[in-house]
């Protein structure tokens, strides 16, 4: 980064400022503000049942599926692991 710059030259800052370019990421740092007071402003409580009751739903779904397997049904985490037993991996 630069420290001065005036009709007679430039001043660098020293290192490892000097190797820096741009301006911060305000914005970026503006914009996980806004996420992290929108997550607290959730209702956790209401958001844990939801997610439950999405997780039964479509392992009841997915069940239905003939050749498909799941992997880990009762674990409580937003992602569904499922192999389609009928098509190769590769």
């Amino acid at each position: 980064m630069i420290e001065k710059v005036d009709f007679s030259g430039t001043t660098y800052k020293g290192l490892p400022s000097k190797f820096e370019a741009g301006t911060p990421n305000i914005s970026g740092v503006m914009g996980l503000k806004s996420a992290i007071n929108y997550l607290n402003s959730l209702d956790r409580v209401g958001a844990a049942a939801h997610e439950q009751s999405l997780l039964e739903q479509s392992t009841k779904a997915l069940s239905e599926i003939e050749g498909l397997k799941t992997r880990h049904p009762y674990c409580l985490l937003s992602l569904m692991l499922f192999t389609l037993m009928m098509w190769e991996p590769f």
